[in-house]
């Protein structure tokens, strides 16, 4: 994430018809948008890791590591493509990269992502890229006025690579 992703992931970050999908409950200011997207992140102490996938000088989504757990090698998967870039795969390219980079260079054993049921192409995404449903989670966030499902899904390093 460079100081120049500050203005898009505002306007990402931003869209409250999205919140849902997050923990996001209220609008983030740009100046502490351009703070946090200048800023020096560690992933470890921090805990999380925003990347940004760019295409042709154009950044085109964020691929998050969340609730990075050191003890346990472990690590939730958020990711957000801007709206102009959906359906073309991005997804599916980010989150392999991101995956890669979890398993290979930070030595983490296990993703988990946390899918609303209600959102198909994204279980799809992550069933694609190597995650298995292994629950779900009933009424566990609230979307409007309804709360909806998630699913709990997971990917493991020995199921990607072979090796332990």
């Amino acid at each position: 994430m460079e100081p120049q992703d500050a203005l898009l992931l505002h306007q990402w970050e931003n869209r409250a018809e999205e919140w849902w999908l997050g923990a996001q409950l209220a609008p983030i200011s740009m100046e502490a948008m351009q703070r946090f997207a200048a800023g020096d992140h560690d992933v470890w102490s921090d805990r999380q890791l925003r990347l940004m996938l760019e295409v042709g000088g154009q950044t085109v989504g964020a691929f998050d590591l969340y609730d990075v757990d050191p003890r346990s090698g472990r690590a939730g998967v958020g990711l957000a493509v801007g709206q102009a870039f959906r359906n073309m795969g991005y997804a599916r390219v980010g989150l392999g990269l991101l995956m890669a980079y979890a398993f290979d260079h930070l030595g983490l054993r296990m993703l988990f992502a946390e899918v609303p049921v209600e959102n198909p192409s994204s279980t799809r995404i992550f069933e694609e890229s190597g995650f298995k449903i292994n629950g779900r989670l009933a009424q566990w966030v609230r979307n409007g006025n309804h709360f909806s499902d998630l699913h709990i899904m997971q990917a493991f390093r020995t199921e990607m690579n072979g090796d332990a």
